[in-house]
């Protein structure tokens, strides 16, 4: 193999990759997002399936300062329920048969870190809300991240965890998991 140069960048948050060099074999590798599973957005479900309306126990409230719902809006361990129902086998067999080899699955820090009583670097008025992102414990979550990798693996699928939301919210917005104020 010749000599390899190596570019990274960002365009809209997506990272860039260019490799430019001699004899190197490069491979198009079909993939897709598996969102919407760890970090619930309002927008990617009907009303009656939601997160945050009546499905998995009382609605959530919405706060009086912010537009949206949040995961960090959500005081109950509802997650889990909802994990229940959107890790499925039948997610990977589609995608397997659309011939997807690698899947990016959007993760949050609490997924990972239990930050016991503390709560991230933030705006005290938005710190309660964050705490409830820690309501459900690191290893609550463990079973569906290895039915993920069990399911991927299973029917040939890499899969690329990925840390979407920042302690402290690196944006503010709903994707992080926890809207702090006016959209964007």
């Amino acid at each position: 193999m010749g000599i390899v140069k190596m570019g990274l960048w960002s365009i809209s948050g997506i990272l860039c990759v260019l490799l430019v060099g001699l004899n190197v074999n490069a491979e198009f590798i079909k993939g897709t997002n598996y969102g919407n599973i760890f970090l619930p957005e309002d927008w990617m479900t009907g009303d009656g399936e939601s997160i945050f309306g009546s499905h998995y126990g009382p609605s959530v409230q919405k706060p009086w300062d912010v537009e949206r719902f949040s995961l960090c809006d959500v005081t109950d361990d509802r997650i889990l329920r909802w994990l229940d129902d959107k890790v499925q086998e039948n997610d990977f067999q589609k995608m397997q048969e659309y011939g997807v080899k690698l899947l990016r699955v959007p993760t949050g820090y609490w997924n990972w870190v239990d930050l016991g009583d503390s709560t991230p670097n933030c705006p005290d008025n938005v710190a309660a809300r964050f705490k409830n992102l820690q309501a459900v414990k690191p290893n609550q979550y463990e079973q569906y991240i290895d039915k993920i990798y069990h399911y991927a693996t299973q029917h040939g699928i890499k899969v690329f965890m990925e840390l979407h939301g920042a302690p402290g919210s690196q944006n503010g917005e709903i994707h992080s998991g926890c809207v702090t104020g006016p959209e964007h």
